[in-house]
C-alpha cells in the first residue's frame, strides 16, 4: 500500500502521545516520529516512539511487504516472537501487556488460582 502523500519527522514532545506501534504515552520531552500520509483509506497522522517505528518498518517489509500491519498487532498475532531481536526498549514496552495476555489465556483455558 503507498501513500499518495507521505510525511515522517522527528520532534520533540510538548504533551503526551500515544505511540501507534505499542500504544504506550510518549512522555513530554521525549523525541518522537510524527507520521503523516494519505493511504487509500484517507488521511492518517500518527505518533511514533523512533525505536518502536523502526522495528514496525523492519518486520513489515521482512514478514508482510503486501499489507501493513501496527507493530502492535503483530506482537498480539505471534505470541511475542515478532519481538525477537527487538531492541530492549521496544521489548520492554511490550513486558506487561504479553503478560496480561498470558494471565487471559490461562483464565479462558479453565486453570484458576
Amino acid at each position: 500500500m503507498t501513500a499518495s502523500f507521505y510525511r515522517e519527522k522527528t520532534h520533540r514532545a510538548r504533551k503526551k502521545h500515544l505511540c501507534a506501534a505499542c500504544e504506550k504515552i510518549i512522555e513530554p520531552g521525549e523525541f518522537y516520529l510524527r507520521v503523516a500520509g494519505i493511504w487509500e483509506d484517507g488521511f492518517g497522522s500518527f505518533s511514533y516512539h523512533p525505536d518502536c517505528r523502526e522495528w514496525e518498518n523492519h518486520l513489515n517489509g521482512f514478514c508482510h511487504p503486501e499489507e501493513w500491519m501496527p507493530l502492535h498487532d503483530l506482537v498480539s498475532d505471534s505470541s511475542g516472537d515478532a519481538l525477537d531481536g527487538a531492541p530492549d526498549r521496544v521489548k520492554g514496552r511490550f513486558k506487561r501487556r504479553l503478560g496480561e495476555q498470558e494471565s487471559a489465556a490461562l483464565r479462558e483455558g479453565g486453570e484458576h488460582g
